[in-house]
């Protein structure tokens, strides 16, 4: 057996470029003497300073920070979920100053550990911490204060350890996105270190916008060298199948310890994927392993700290919703108290996430039913076999918030109803479920603000549902064409860029009706929005149509419910409707929802039995081999 030895979990890092937007992520300072939540004490970080991933200058009487979101080390994390039960700090400094030892509590409290004076030149120093008191919460990180120019060579938090280094094998699902999928792969391989632990790189190709037919890629395939498999060629199967494919060639390959699943349209540092594999590689049983998930319009602000599962609507929600939208250049890690606490989470999404291979073979594979839903499943599946979920601090990727997409309004509206209704029924326990009648409200509310495609599609799902675990199957590879064929046609899926791109010719309107405050006043709103069923008025003399405010989607509906006619700015701008009510399909559709959801409500507990006798052969390959093999010869293409 290996003799422990101190190994380096976490580096201390700067980014690649310089200067960077989200430099502050990795550094800060100058620094105020006592910093506040209302006054962080820290000005931007001075880029210049970077010299090397690893190494930074600093100027004489100034202090800096390693206190921030890539740098300060998870204590609680590593003490909750690891077998280690101290962390070594390890610095190498150049010139004369002081380095200061901190450390958090669960509520967030700041105290010095230690300090040290220093002067020399490549002096070389460690701080062991015991992690016993962290299982709660807190964090450890260091400051520099310069008297003369000093400079960081490098720094790395440590773990006595006798593991083997575990390697991974990644799976990057994609479809025309051929430029993302270039730079995800640049990205991986940027660094030595991290390259030395990625064995395997699966790229899942949908589409027919391929990455092979980019100038750039042989040299980008170069850089990769064997750790790039051949891309896989797939059928688009409504983009389901992409996960499940990847997770099939590490688990057939048999190379790495861990899968990861990674997002085309992301950036990431690569060290997020180190420190996920060394975390994994610690961890008191095999541990599926996510990263965070930053703006990649504001690279600076938090979007996601951690997922979890409301078990009675049985709906997705942050673990901290209130810090949704943090943003880390106004409020620092270190005057933050709530991202101090250890947070334990249901899932991670599939932005990136690490599953042990062990996992898998236990766990099985991922549903194809991917857009919606697969990631939540998988992780509650998983936690089932014992297996949990830790969305670890400092490993992060950049995605575009999902916020400012379409996906609740689009073709996806079918998924959304669909995957969630298939996870309640897998994982409800038999107890039924709040997601039944919530689907319900749901599509009403859809209803009511003329969102007739959307409605369709949710209906859909129900239908497909109540056909039992079967229909998964049979309608892989078909429901997508049938998904755009029932869209067409509904005025609500001509989207245009602006306004004035419509006609000036409306229908006449009504005025818009109050929000609800209560659960009188929200059954009145409910009443009134029955006057869909009076007749539908022509149309009236050119006149511009109501246009509300941009507002979220639990109080569009409200606005939306009085009217006729609405010209209405989607999410993120990106673009325009004109909805108008129409009592025909008002009337074929209210029918129709009502009496599937009612179907699905009686139906509730013999569908949990046969999704759950059916839940060990979906998880299986054996249903979705076939189909998942498509495409071209032998499935890839070199």
């Amino acid at each position: 057996m290996t003799s422990p030895q101190w190994r380096s979990v976490v580096r201390v890092v700067l980014p690649y470029l310089s200067p960077r937007d989200d430099l502050c992520l990795y550094i800060e300072g100058p620094l105020a003497a006592s910093p506040t939540p209302a006054s962080p004490g820290a000005e931007p970080a001075d880029p210049s300073g970077i010299l090397s991933r690893t190494s930074y200058r600093v100027k004489p009487n100034r202090e800096v920070s390693f206190g921030t979101y890539f740098n300060a080390f998870p204590a609680s994390f590593w003490a909750a979920w690891t077998t280690c039960d101290t962390v070594r700090l390890a610095v190498t400094v150049s010139g004369g100053g002081t380095l200061k030892l901190f450390q958090s509590s669960a509520a967030g409290v700041i105290s010095q550990v230690t300090e040290w004076p220093f002067d020399g030149s490549h002096l070389h120093r460690t701080f062991d911490v015991p992690l016993a008191g962290f299982t709660e919460g807190g964090m450890l990180w260091f400051d520099v204060v310069a008297n003369t120019e000093v400079t960081l060579d490098g720094a790395a938090w440590q773990v006595e350890s006798a593991a083997r280094q575990g390697t991974a094998s990644i799976g990057i699902t994609t479809l025309n996105r051929p430029t993302d999928v270039l730079d995800v792969l640049r990205q991986v391989v940027a660094d030595d270190v991290v390259a030395s632990r990625i064995d395997r790189i699966h790229v899942i190709d949908h589409g027919d916008q391929h990455v092979e037919d980019l100038p750039d890629f042989q040299a980008v395939k170069a850089k990769c060298g064997a750790k790039l498999a051949p891309v896989t060629r797939q059928q688009n199967l409504g983009g389901s199948g992409g996960a499940t494919r990847g997770m099939m060639a590490t688990v057939d390959e048999g190379l790495s310890d861990y899968h990861i699943i990674m997002d085309d349209d992301v950036q990431v540092d690569a060290e997020a994927i180190l420190r996920m594999i060394e975390f994994a590689d610690h961890s008191k049983t095999p541990t599926l392993v996510g990263a965070h998930f930053m703006s990649l319009l504001e690279p600076t602000r938090l979007h996601s700290w951690g997922e979890m599962i409301e078990p009675t609507r049985f709906w997705w929600q942050a673990i901290l919703p209130k810090e949704n939208g943090h943003g880390f250049a106004r409020r620092p890690l270190r005057s933050s108290p709530a991202l101090h606490k250890r947070l334990d989470v249901d899932y991670n999404g599939w932005w990136m996430e690490l599953i042990p291979v062990a996992a898998i073979r236990d766990v099985g594979y991922a549903l194809p039913i991917f857009i919606k839903w697969d990631d939540a499943e998988y992780g509650l599946r998983a936690k089932e076999h014992g297996f949990p979920t830790v969305t670890l601090p400092g490993a992060a990727i950049w995605h575009i918030p999902w916020a400012v997409k379409l996906d609740a309004l689009d073709w996806q509206a079918y998924y959304h109803a669909r995957n969630r209704l298939v996870a309640a029924l897998l994982h409800s326990g038999g107890v039924r479920s709040k997601a039944a009648s919530a689907t319900l409200t749901g599509t009403i509310k859809h209803l009511f603000s003329q969102q007739y495609s959307v409605v369709e599609l949710r209906n859909q799902a129900v239908a497909d549902v109540l056909r039992g675990p079967e229909f998964i199957r049979t309608t892989l590879g078909t429901r997508l064409a049938d998904i755009h064929a029932m869209r067409a046609g509904y005025d609500d899926t001509d989207i245009r860029p602006a306004a004035t791109d419509f006609p000036p010719v409306v229908t006449q309107k009504r005025r818009a009706l109050p929000l609800p405050q209560s659960i009188r006043r929200r059954g009145w709103l409910v009443l009134l929005g029955l006057t869909n069923l009076r007749p539908t008025p022509p149309i009236a003399s050119p006149t511009d149509a109501v246009r509300p405010p941009h507002i979220g989607w639990n109080d569009q509906w409200a606005k939306l419910a009085g009217l006729d006619s609405c010209l209405v700015m989607l999410p993120g701008g990106s673009g325009v409707c004109w909805y108008r009510r129409s009592r025909r399909v008002f009337l074929r559709q209210f029918g129709r929802t009502l009496v599937l959801n009612f179907r699905l409500n009686r139906r509730w507990r013999s569908l949990v039995d046969s999704f759950g006798l059916s839940s060990s052969y979906l998880a299986n390959r054996g249903p979705w081999d076939d189909l998942l093999h498509l495409s071209a010869p032998n499935g890839t293409v070199d």
